[in-house]
């Protein structure tokens, strides 16, 4: 139909799905061998399953990079050259002359309030599925100190996310604040305790939890350098997206 606001919101779903398929590739590179390395964790106790060819690795390998290029990169980037168009935008502009709300952000900046109101109820509903288990500078909270925190944060996303949608500074200084005080709790906790703890604290049974240490995958800091591979790029986003907000000096705010 035309319309405008479908234009940016497929824009944005667009350069978001480019972005977890390009997060995707090294990440499967890093865990993919990993996984088939240690696949006798996954074997019944005195049945070791035989180690596989390195051509039929290889082949397995080579067939994932090729679906995530295909489906995670190649398509998402196909979609943001037409959307991107201008003659696609004049289309829409000319089909749909009424100002709609997604006129009232830069792109850049509607999609990082998106997505943090997306986030909200997803910070709500962690109380249920993690049990309220958060790392909290050195320490695991739990229970119902985990999910008020929990409750907090998702109320805090929400609030950021209308402060950005209105191009409101303070959105922006609350969010860099919160995310690197975040940053700081996880590693400093995941420098002190293990992963299996999180996962006792959630209620997984001890035989998961044994599966998980034979995988290797987050044992040792790998999970502190899983955190900052994932809060990097979300930093630096959130420095991009500081441009499209109005200068104000320090009296003003």
């Amino acid at each position: 139909m035309a319309r405008r606001w479908a234009r940016a919101l497929l824009l944005i779903f667009s350069w978001f799905w480019l972005f977890v398929g390009i997060i995707m590739v090294p990440m499967l590179g890093f865990i993919m061998p990993k996984m088939f390395a240690n696949l006798s964790a996954y074997a019944p106790k005195g049945q070791p399953l035989p180690p596989l060819p390195p051509g039929v690795l290889a082949g397995i390998m080579v067939g994932m990079f090729l679906f995530v290029g295909f489906f995670f990169i190649l398509l998402p980037a196909i979609w943001i050259y037409f959307y991107k168009s201008g003659h696609v935008k004049a289309t829409c502009e000319a089909r749909d002359p009424v100002r709609r709300w997604t006129d009232a952000c830069p792109l850049p900046l509607l999609g990082m309030s998106l997505w943090m109101m997306f986030g909200a109820p997803m910070l709500l509903a962690m109380p249920f599925l993690y049990h309220g288990v958060i790392p909290f500078f050195g320490m695991f909270l739990s229970g119902l100190a985990g999910s008020l925190l929990y409750v907090i944060a998702a109320a805090l996303w929400a609030c950021c996310a209308y402060l950005l949608y209105q191009r409101d500074v303070r959105g922006w200084w609350i969010t860099l604040i919160a995310m690197l005080a975040y940053l700081a709790s996880s590693l400093v906790t995941f420098a002190r305790h293990d992963i299996t703890e999180f996962y006792q604290l959630m209620g997984y049974p001890q035989a998961q939890i044994d599966q998980i240490q034979k995988m290797g995958l987050l044992t040792g800091n790998h999970m502190e350098w899983m955190t900052l591979f994932f809060m990097v790029p979300f930093m630096g986003y959130l420095l991009f997206v500081k441009q499209y907000l109005p200068k104000k000096t320090p009296a003003s705010i």
